[in-house]
């Protein structure tokens, strides 16, 4: 691509050369456009420093997303009234499934009932944080529900991360109580010495079983009446901490609100097609926010969770025949495990997945080559590449890969596949460094606006201001505005019916060739 620029007794002459193997027309005409339009600034302003002037015209501005757009507000009850509301009206309805036993909405509610109140009389609730000592199984699915009803928030313990990371999270955490589950075994003596030196004096146990000819029988708790009201959850309660790594290595407590744990599930019900008849598979991890979707989506709609052995789901090969065997029709993935399920995997002998309907990704880069892989194992599923971080609690941002609308004849389609656009009630918008809205193909950083993002990070005024900042536009103080570190560009709208955040690999220079947050490409989102 080569610009050739000739004065004139009457002007300037610019001429764009460019190959046509590797752009296309449209893309060539916005650059033009896009440099036009700078010229026109430094005309009008020549005093102007040039961080100041824009890209984006007038015409371009229309296309990206209106930062002054009202936003969906709307608040649609907590997970525990929403187990409560399915178990009223279908008690016998299966609501997880793991490898030992199976748990009716109507037993699960029961259980979440008794913990919640095993917790209460002890005076934990509102404001309190409940650690969870986890395993996956399909008691934890109780238990989260059982501190989430209590008032409680709860923060997740992975017992396979090192002692001396779980010491550290219950030092930021402080929580007030400790449950453990039982198959997720001893905890290391320094763990316990910490709850010693933070004076935790509620410990219990919960127990699992194995006797499959009492699977309509409770599972047995100290003491406590059944007694709930998860009315009283408000959107703005908080429902969880959730840890990242840190860029110091201390980890960072993120406060998660109830608002946001349910604000998207209608809507993603009715925009994905995905119902209660469908069957989710429990594999994000135990200690990270995907594993919400996992658990709360199902219980939302009244679906059925299946858990598998966590001792064999990284295994190749397994992951396939199980969810072949247990009828999972829809999965939330990271583009490795998608790749660990169809490891092994050829078309003419391999284990396909017939019923996987519906496949979420999120946490990485997600390649063309991995979507043809996935289809080759479960040729009816549709794909759909999410974004979101820690701080946005959920997944805000979207996109749909159409398997016959993807691409049009002619067109060199990027390997990489766009984050998206934002939820209804959520923005993707790009700024750049100035603070300006990215023009399409700029690079800048994705900074998200919405009404349903985390509270902030426990004890950290300074950063929580740093990142999170008021919504000009807002008109509620939870109207924020995110900055998430990550570095994209607005796609063109070449194929996709309106500008996206796609992912590029910034190579020119001044631009970084990864993204602030973490080793992978640069990513252009989706409006």
């Amino acid at each position: 691509m080569t610009m050739y620029v000739n004065e004139a007794s009457t002007g300037t002459d610019l001429r764009l050369v460019y190959n046509r193997g590797l752009f296309d027309h449209a893309h060539m005409r916005r650059l033009v456009d896009q440099y036009a339009h700078v010229l026109e600034q430094a005309v009008a302003e020549p005093d102007q420093q040039i961080d100041q002037f824009v890209l984006a015209d007038v015409a371009e501005a229309l296309v990206l997303p209106d930062a002054s757009a009202a936003l969906d507000h709307k608040w649609h009850g907590s997970v525990p009234a929403a187990i409560s509301a399915v178990a009223a009206r279908a008690p016998g309805r299966i609501a997880v499934v793991d490898a030992s036993r199976r748990w009716t909405f109507g037993l699960l509610a029961m259980q979440m009932g008794r913990l919640a109140s095993w917790l209460k009389v002890r005076q934990i609730g509102r404001g309190d944080v409940v650690a969870i000592y986890g395993h996956r199984s399909g008691s934890l699915v109780w238990t989260v529900a059982g501190v989430l009803a209590s008032g409680s928030a709860y923060v997740m313990l992975d017992p396979r991360y090192p002692a001396s990371r779980i010491a550290q999270i219950l030092r930021i955490a402080k929580p007030k109580a400790w449950l453990a589950l039982d198959a997720a075994g001893s905890p290391a003596a320094e763990v316990l010495a910490v709850l010693d030196d933070l004076g935790v004096e509620h410990l219990l146990t919960l127990p699992e079983t194995a006797d499959l000819d009492e699977l309509d029988a409770p599972l047995a708790l100290p003491d406590g009446p059944a007694e709930l009201d998860p009315d009283c959850i408000g959107p703005d309660d908080v429902a969880c901490l959730t840890f990242t790594s840190g860029s110091t290595g201390v980890p960072r407590a993120v406060i998660g609100r109830h608002g946001s744990l349910t604000h998207f599930l209608p809507w993603m019900s009715a925009e994905f097609g995905v119902g209660e008849d469908d069957r989710f598979s429990m594999l994000s991890g135990l200690s990270h926010d995907p594993l919400q979707r996992d658990m709360f989506w199902p219980l939302w709609l009244g679906a059925t969770i299946v858990v598998p052995d966590p001792e064999t789901k990284g295994t190749a090969g397994w992951l396939a025949q199980w969810m072949r065997d247990q009828r999972v029709s829809v999965a939330h993935l990271t583009p490795a495990m998608g790749q660990l399920l169809v490891e092994g995997f050829e078309a003419d002998r391999g284990v396909a997945v017939p019923s996987l309907r519906r496949a979420l990704f999120i946490g990485d880069v997600l390649t063309r080559g991995d979507v043809k892989r996935l289809r080759a194992l479960a040729p009816d599923v549709q794909v759909i590449n999410l974004y979101g971080t820690t701080e946005t609690q959920r997944a805000s941002g979207y996109h749909v890969l159409e398997v016959d609308r993807d691409v049009p004849v002619g067109v060199r389609p990027k390997e990489t596949l766009p984050l998206g656009r934002g939820m209804p009630g959520s923005q993707l918008l790009v700024r750049t460094s100035a603070g300006h809205s990215a023009a399409i193909g700029e690079v800048g950083e994705v900074v998200m606006r919405s009404p349903h993002l985390a509270i902030g990070y426990l004890d950290d005024a300074a950063l929580t201001a740093q990142r999170f900042t008021k919504d000009p536009f807002g008109i509620s103080a939870q109207d924020q505005l995110y900055a998430t570190g990550d570095l994209v560009a607005t796609a063109p709208t070449v194929w996709w019916s309106s500008s996206v955040v796609a992912t590029i690999r910034c190579s020119c220079a001044g631009f970084a060739s990864s993204s602030v947050r973490s080793p992978r490409p640069c990513v252009p989102t989706q409006r």
